[in-house]
């Protein structure tokens, strides 16, 4: 096969996506117009992509031939003329901002070289651009991994890690560039950014670790139990009839079973317990057509269960076919005593929702408690122990009470007006060795009413001669 070098790079600035006042919301790392799908046509531009840098002898334009996710992907070609002017495809950000500049970031995309095409490679190499195409060298980072010859007509994904620096300049988005005097064609879908945990992992993917319990507050979120005829879902509520409403597709979602809304519009919806200032994670999986709108509703009903407040999110992102990952947080305003989930779907299309779970967070602790170097156990032959608090919160008035016990035995005790740092001494000949004590902190307001407890066990032993 004759090799000729064809070098594509996409060049990303940095943007933030989906950001909405007083929510947060996560997308898995789907980058808006990453799919090429929006155009809704093959042998187009793709929607939110524009041709820079003027008129061009290769192409970008969406296919059908080949694809990842979806219907469409992005066909680039090059005629390999050595006096053709590199040109890129540009697509323009409006969010930005909004990055962390000490973390790091993944950029992907899927590439499809197919058999016999002339092309040696492909590659990612996140840069910066102003307005008027010059490199602005804020963003550094290695290329991702090169990509030879064609993929044997398989997709195979290409990434690199960088980390973000303080952008200036005017900055206009992500750039899929040609390079002059290459020749072939290549095929590209998905392109996803991530934000990265130190271990390496998607930050924005990791499942919520902070709930009260392994429980979420949604039953039958999987949307597997149904009445007897299968005509209607256990424990959720349709916004009309249901064979008008919605229906179960078994497997819809690979092992998943999913709610298909049928309606045009439609929603269903559940309600559970809650009070003002409950926080919740929500997590589901959806999917749409490329004329289907989803969207989430919350509904806020008082203790006669009328509806005082709502919140609703903007239409989700189309997902054109690709099943999506997608995490929302929300707080619960005072007076709330139910808390309405709704799925919704607007007018046509094709909307599916799947493995829908809403966890309750657990609460910050007013007051931390700590002991010497954090240790529970205190060797017999030592003097004094010492106990700390730290409150996370205003202590306006407030007291802190420390105790240690045996049981029902008080070992000692002592209280004292609270401040934004306590401590509190304890004798240690005072404890029985292989006893286990249990030392407390508790919190209290003006009145005595407790507001949080803090406790950790503490050891006695003799201090073993090798030591």
């Amino acid at each position: 096969m004759k090799k000729a070098y064809l070098t594509f790079l996409i060049s990303i600035c940095l943007w933030m996506l989906f950001a909405w006042i007083g929510t947060a919301e996560t997308y898995s790392g789907t980058v808006k117009y990453g799919g090429f799908e929006e155009s809704g046509k093959p042998g187009s531009i793709p929607s939110g992509w524009t041709v820079y840098d003027g008129p061009w002898k290769g192409n970008f334009l969406t296919s059908t031939e080949h694809v990842k996710e979806g219907v469409f992907s992005l066909k680039t070609t090059t005629s390999g003329e050595t006096n053709e002017i590199p040109r890129a495809l540009i697509q323009s950000a409006p969010h930005w901002g909004d990055f962390d500049t000490s973390a790091q970031y993944e950029l992907s995309i899927w590439v499809l070289i197919p058999e016999g095409s002339d092309s040696k490679g492909a590659y990612l190499l996140p840069k910066v651009y102003n307005e008027d195409g010059t490199e602005s060298f804020y963003v550094y980072a290695k290329q991702s991994e090169y990509i030879k010859g064609d993929t044997d007509g398989e997709w195979v994904k290409t990434k690199v890690v960088f980390t973000p620096r303080r952008m200036i300049g005017a900055l206009e988005g992500v750039f899929i560039r040609c390079e002059a005097g290459t020749v072939g064609t290549v095929y590209w879908d998905d392109l996803q950014l991530h934000k990265l945990n130190a271990d390496g992992s998607y930050a924005d993917e990791v499942p919520p670790k902070d709930f009260m319990d392994e429980d979420d507050v949604i039953v039958n979120g999987n949307f597997r139990e149904t009445d007897g005829n299968g005509t209607s879902i256990l424990e959720w509520n349709a916004s009309g009839s249901w064979s008008e409403s919605a229906i179960v597709q078994k497997n819809a979602d690979g092992a998943n079973t999913a709610v298909y809304l049928k309606g045009q519009p439609s929603h269903i919806e559940q309600q559970v317990k809650a009070v003002g200032g409950d926080a919740f994670t929500l997590r589901l999986r959806y999917k749409t057509d490329a004329d289907g709108t989803a969207a989430i509703k919350f509904g806020f009903r008082n203790d006669i269960g009328k509806e005082f407040s709502s919140h609703s999110t903007r239409s989700l992102q189309k997902t054109y076919g690709k099943w999506i990952d997608f995490y929302y947080d929300i707080t619960v305003p005072e007076k709330t005593e139910k808390l309405e989930l709704l799925l919704r779907k607007y007018t046509t299309g094709d909307v599916f929702f799947s493995d829908v779970s809403l966890y309750k967070k657990k609460p910050t602790p007013l007051l931390t408690l700590r002991t010497d170097n954090d240790t529970t156990f205190y060797y017999s032959d030592w003097e004094t122990g010492e106990a700390t608090v730290t409150l996370n919160t205003a202590p306006d008035g407030k007291t802190v009470k420390f105790y240690i016990k045996s049981g029902e035995e008080m070992l000692c005790e002592s209280e004292t007006v609270a401040k934004e740092n306590l401590s509190f001494g304890f004798s240690i000949s005072e404890l029985k060795v292989k006893t286990e004590y249990i030392l407390t902190a508790e919190f209290r307001d003006s009145s005595g009413i407790l507001l949080d407890t803090a406790t950790k066990p503490i050891y006695c032993f003799h201090r073993p001669t090798a030591l």
